[in-house]
Formats: C-alpha cells, structure tokens, sequence
C-alpha cells in the first residue's frame, strides 16, 4: 500500500499541475524529513512557479539546513515576484536572516523594498516580540498592495491574532490578493464576528478570494455553514473553491445530509482534483467510512475512472489497517449486488474477520488491483511500523545461489505489471516486527546495468532500505580474503574524468574528477559496534565463516597456505570503508596503486555494481537509506588469477556467504526503525 508520502510524491510528478500543487500543498502538512533530497530536487525541476512555491515552503518547515542551498539556486532560477518572496520566506525559516534589532532598522526605514523584507520576515516567526505588532498594524495600510498582503498574513502567524479588528479592512481592499491573504489570515482565528465578513466574499470576483473565504469558515460552528456551501457547490465553476467547500464539509460529515451530498457530486465530478478531495475526506472520518453508499460510490468512481490517482487516495484511507467495524461495513460493500454489477468482475472477500478476531495482532487490509479486483488478504502484522521493506540487489547468478544457500527460504515472485522475477523471504526482526526482503540479481556486472534494475525495484516495491549484496576485490592491506567490507562510501574514480594529452606528448592522461556516495551512516556505524553490542552473535557469524574455511582447507594446501601467510584470517573480519566503484576489474598492483595516489588513497576495495545502486539511489524519486556489503573474494592485483584457479570459486562462495550472514546477523539484533525517522508504511 502507498503512504501519505508515498502519494504527495507521485503528485508531484504528474502532468496535471493541480495535482502536482496537491502533491506540494500535503508535503507542506507532512513535512517527511526522510524524502528530503527528493523534495529539493522537485523544487529545483519544477517549471511553474505557483508550485515552486509551496514545495519552497515545505523544505523551509521541515527545517533542514542543507535545503539553503537549494532555495538559493531556485531563487535565482525564477523571476516570479510571488515565488521570489515565498521562497525568501522559506530561507528566513533555515536561519538565513538577521536579527530583531536588523529587523527594527527594517520597519524604520522609508524605503518600501525593506519594509516588505520586514513583513515578509515575521511571517509565521512566533517568536517575534509584542512591539512588532504595531508595525504591522501599520504596514496593513501601506500604498504597497504587497507590503499590505504580506503585514496581514504576517499577523495571523505569531500566535497572538485573537480577534478580527486588526485585518479586517483587508476583505474590502481593492487589490484582490490582499483581499485573498486576508481570508487566509482569517482562517487562523474563530471570532465569530469575522462570519458577517465572509459570506459575503464567497460571491467575491476573485477565485482565490472566494476560496480562503470559504477555508476561513473552518474554524466557525455555525450550523448554517454546510446548508450555504452545499448551496454555493451548485454553482461554483472554479476547482479550487469546489476543493474547499468540500474540505469545510469535511467536518461536518455526521450529517446524512452531508454525507448523501457529497455521495451524489462524487460520481459525475469532472475536476480530478475535486475528486481526490471528496475521497480524502470522506474516508478521513468514520462516519464517512461508515457510509454504505459512501464507499460505493468512491469505489464505482474508482473503477469507472480507472485513475491511478482515485486507487492511491482510496488504498490508502479505506483499506489499510481496517477497524473491526470498517471490516464489517467493508463486508456489507463486497456483499453489495449493485457494487458487484458495478465493478463487472468477481469480488472476493475471504477471511473477514468474526467476532473480535483480532487477538492475534493481525490485521486485515483490502487490497485493490487496477483491474477493480477486491481481496481481502492477510497481512501479519501488529501495526503500521511493524514490517521493514528491504531492497536487496545482488550481481552475478553465482553470488545469488551462494546468497540463497545463507537465507531462509525464498519464495519465487513475479511482479504484476512487468511480469518480471524476484524472490520474497520474510525475517523476524526484534520486538516482534518483520523484514520483508524483495531479492533480485542483476545476471551481468556494470554499474549502468545495476543502475537499472536499482530503479525499476525502487518504483516497483519501494523498499525503506536498499542493500547491494555481493563480493569485491582488495586493494588495501587491512582486508584479508573472506573478510566484509561495509561501505561508508562509494566513489565512481571514472565518472567525470578527463583525458588530456600527457606531459610527454606521447598518449594521453586521466585527470580524476570522481562521483562519491554516502551510504546510510547510523547502519554503518551499527556494523561498527555488532562485535561490542551483540558479541555472542557477532563470534556465532566468525565460527561459521572460519568453519566454512576450515572445510575447504582441509581438501586444498592452498587455502591452509593462506591462512600461514596471512592472507585469510582465523576469523573474518567487518570493516567499514570507502569502495571504489568502476567499470575496470582489478588484477594489476599498478591499477590499485594509480587509484589510491590519483583519487583517493583510503579505497579499501573495488567492484564494478555498487556505483550504479548508489546513483540509482540518490537521484530516483524514492530516497531509500543505502547499504553496501561486500565479501573479500579476492586481490586487486596479481594474485587474483592465482588464487580464482587454486581455489576454484571458494573464496567467492565464503565471502558471499560472509557478507550474506552478516547482513542477516544486524538484522536478527537491532530495530532499524529507532536508527531513522518513520519509514514508508506497508
């Protein structure tokens, strides 16, 4: 099922650019800290400034520092006046402004550049003195309409604005943005004095008055309300204020006559945007959820449409974690012979629960397909943070076989859209939770390919952690054959290199630019500590890769020899490092020593995929957190050959099944939910 995140993002990349500002507009409410970097190259791709602004808005909430950068580079990508002070607003929000005695000097000065720069400044700035209320008092009656919108919205955000007195005016002025930024000041406060102003702006000319006048009635209890939107919904032509009347209703939704009203518009509505609205809030409520004839017609509405968009927003309200009564009223709707002749397909609703039947801790969710299918299914778990998706990539066919010799059983999958393979295994994790791991293996090595598959498994199972898996060649005297090598980054040494003609004019050289990756830092650093936080386990994983060692030694000299000569370790070893990632196999000491000197003397090891994850990773519309675990299979250098034909594969398999156990064991022993903000949920 798809998260409220999950949702706003997919928003954000659709052609319509209403629903692109719905995405923007619910990234502003959730402000999802861990889709960060995604956010901010929204911002920096989007082309209308109008939703440029709200997703500045968003990165300003969220209150990243890092963002700054960003804000500044969209700031001087647009000339829109109204994007230009929203996203000034949302770099005041990072710090990025003066002080209150700089703001004082502001208000002071005759020049009307720097007045708006004050107003803007106290925009949601709760922390600003009493003595600044004055100044905007007065800046409300300023020549400058903007100087006028921006000091009355301003005194709507500092948490004093009681009464309606001070903004009032502004509903009758004549320039209609500030009539617009008045209603949406209006909105913040419940002076039932403020009604006799706002009916009567929602027959204003302006579109966006008349819609923060109807968003400004949400604070009021008047039981008038709905009788006069429901009358205004019958004539209102502009999507933005039908989406607020709806929103308005929302609340009053224990009203049948509410309830009957909005079931009625949801079937013909032609505005998509409207019609997400309607679902959203009909199913925010229980009493909409309630509703028999609600959820028919969200469903007939869904199906008849067969919009992606209706799918995500009902998946997400109506059928995730259902209560023991939305399963009985679910149970009614599946039963419902107009709701089968509806959809035209088979509807099958099995094990519903009886009774309590909850006891257990499962629960029961409804999953939709895009064929309009309904089934009921079980999923196991005991609440919304319970399963972690895990991504695992792995490179070469041998690697995987040597992987699902070190797993639990997995299960062959396809998936539905794309009918292509990968393998399921579920993993009890601490506290009771679960990790459901989604395997794919890439059948070729290169980091373009690894790249691919990265992003078809992101956008196909949106996994809240991505683990490439596999086996590397060491280039640094502290990794010993067999031994894992955590990345702590990973650089592409060839990405944006140079060639230039040599000093010696004969050939050429590579002037090294590379592309380096952080990987997720909180889960290196738990690989760091397993020998110290778990030291049963962490010495349970040694014995069963020096185990596996020992068997091979004793049929092959050379794998004994190679523990005499230190080139494998009684027992292996973790370390966390730096991987260098490219498209060149090492086997030459000369390659190694040209990588450490002209990129980065602390590369511990090479391979030839984790580049490809990692980029797939970083710049795909889902940020997942990255791992990459590499067993020591072999030497960077001229030993490789030697020691691939004496041990024909054994050193492969054991590093294979190290870096597999290894994985296994810091799953078995931490909650990977404490280490981040909230995940995805399932």
């Amino acid at each position: 099922m798809f998260s409220e995140v999950d949702i706003a993002l997919l928003n954000l990349q659709d052609e319509d650019q209403n629903v692109r500002k719905l995405g923007a507009q619910t990234l502003c409410r959730i402000l999802p800290l861990d889709r960060l970097r995604t956010i901010q190259t929204a911002l920096l791709t989007e082309p209308n400034p109008k939703i440029a602004k709200w997703i500045a808005l968003a990165l300003g909430r969220i209150g990243e520092p890092s963002s700054l950068a960003c804000l500044d580079a969209a700031l001087k990508a647009t000339n829109d006046h109204d994007a230009r002070s929203w996203i000034e607003v949302s770099r005041r929000m990072l710090g990025a402004e003066g002080d209150e005695q700089a703001l004082k000097e502001l208000f002071k000065s005759k020049d009307p550049e720097a007045t708006q720069k004050a107003v803007t400044h106290c925009w949601e700035n709760t922390g600003l003195p009493i003595e600044f209320e004055n100044s905007l008092g007065d800046a409300s009656h300023h020549e400058d309409p903007l100087i006028r919108r921006w000091a009355i919205l301003a005194m709507g955000t500092t948490g004093r604005l009681s009464k309606v007195d001070p903004v009032i005016h502004g509903l009758k002025d004549a320039d209609y943005l500030v009539r617009e930024w008045t209603a949406c000041t209006l909105s913040r406060i419940s002076d039932p004095r403020a009604l006799d102003h706002l009916i009567p702006a929602l027959t204003d000319e302006n579109a966006r008055s008349r819609e923060w006048a109807i968003k400004a009635l949400f604070p009021h209890d008047d039981p008038e309300i709905p009788n006069i939107l429901m009358k205004a919904f019958k004539i209102e032509l502009d999507p933005g204020c039908r989406e607020a009347i709806i929103l308005i209703l929302s609340r009053w939704l224990k009203s049948p006559c509410v309830r009957e009203f909005l079931s009625g518009f949801l079937v013909a509505e032609p505005n998509r945007v409207v019609v997400v609205q309607i679902i959203r809030c009909s199913l925010n409520s229980k009493e909409g959820r309630s509703d028999e004839n609600l959820i028919a017609n969200i469903l007939h509405r869904c199906v008849s449409a067969n919009d992606e968009l209706f799918w995500r927003e009902a998946g997400l309200r109506l059928f995730s974690s259902l209560s023991k009564h939305d399963q009985a009223v679910a149970q009614k709707v599946l039963k419902s012979k107009a709701l089968q002749a509806t959809l035209g397909t088979i509807i099958h609703a099995t094990s519903l629960a009886k009774g309590d039947g909850l006891n257990d801790g499962r629960k029961h969710i409804l999953e939709i397909n895009r064929r309009g299918v309904l089934t009921s299914v079980m999923d196991e778990k005991q609440d919304e943070n319970s399963v972690t998706r895990i991504g695992i990539i792995i490179p070469l066919r041998e690697e995987f076989e040597y992987f699902c010799s070190a797993m639990p059983p997995l299960i062959p999958q396809r998936e539905p859209l794309t009918n292509q393979p990968y393998y399921e295994a579920t993993l009890k994790v601490p506290d009771g939770k679960t990790a459901k791991c989604i395997a794919i293996f890439l059948g070729r090595m290169g980091t373009t390919v690894a790249a691919t598959l990265t992003e078809r498994l992101l956008q196909n199972f949106r996994p809240e952690i991505v683990v490439n898996l596999g086996i590397a060649a060491a280039i640094d005297e502290v990794l010993c054959l067999t031994d894992v090598l955590v990345a702590t980054e990973v650089d592409m040494y060839l990405e944006g290199a140079k060639a230039t003609q040599s000093a010696t004019g004969l050939g050429f050289e590579v002037i090294p630019q590379g592309d380096p990756f952080k990987t997720d830092s909180p889960l290196c650093e738990e690989f760091d500590h397993l020998k110290f936080q778990t030291p049963e386990e962490f010495k349970k994983w040694q014995s069963q890769g020096t185990n596996d060692w020992g068997e091979h030694a004793k049929k092959n000299p050379f794998a004994a020899e190679l523990i005499s000569n230190g080139s494998v370790r009684t027992a292996p070893n973790v370390v966390c490092g730096i991987l260098g990632s490219g498209p060149f196999l090492g086997a030459a000491t000369s390659f190694g020593k040209w990588l450490k000197n002209s990129f980065n003397r602390k590369y511990y090891a090479l391979d030839m995929e984790a580049g490809g994850v990692t980029t797939a990773a970083h710049y795909g519309r889902f940020s997942p957190r990255t791992l990459i675990i590499r067993g020591i299979s072999d030497f960077g250098d001229e030993r490789k050959k030697d020691v691939e034909a004496k041990l024909k594969g054994a050193a492969r398999e054991i590093a294979m099944k190290n870096a597999t156990r290894l994985l296994l064991t810091l799953l078995g022993n931490i909650d990977l939910r404490v280490l981040s903000a909230p995940p995805l949920s399932s």
